[in-house]
């Protein structure tokens, strides 16, 4: 998958939210992924444009690969917002 801006990710939520156009529609014009595109659109609902220009960074990691989110106080579960998709 490519990276997608962050820029250009919160202008392709925005095109969506105004409700001109279709998600699918959306999603072919940028390239981007069904369910990130989901995932993108419901923390732009939920909590506004601020976590899509600010995502958590993960630290950590090393050779085991495992990381962190780092945790913010806007409160962002994103489980709880997946389980809401479903």
């Amino acid at each position: 998958m490519t990276k997608i801006s962050f820029k250009t990710k919160l202008k392709a939520v925005e095109e969506y939210a105004n409700g001109n156009v279709t998600l699918a529609s959306v999603r072919h014009k940028y390239g981007i992924a069904e369910h990130d595109f989901q995932i993108w659109v419901g923390i732009y609902a939920s909590f506004g444009k601020g976590p899509l220009l600010n995502p958590p960074k993960v630290t950590g990691g090393g050779s085991d690969k495992s990381g962190k989110v780092e945790q913010r106080k806007i409160g962002v579960n994103i489980r709880k917002l997946y389980a809401l998709w479903i």
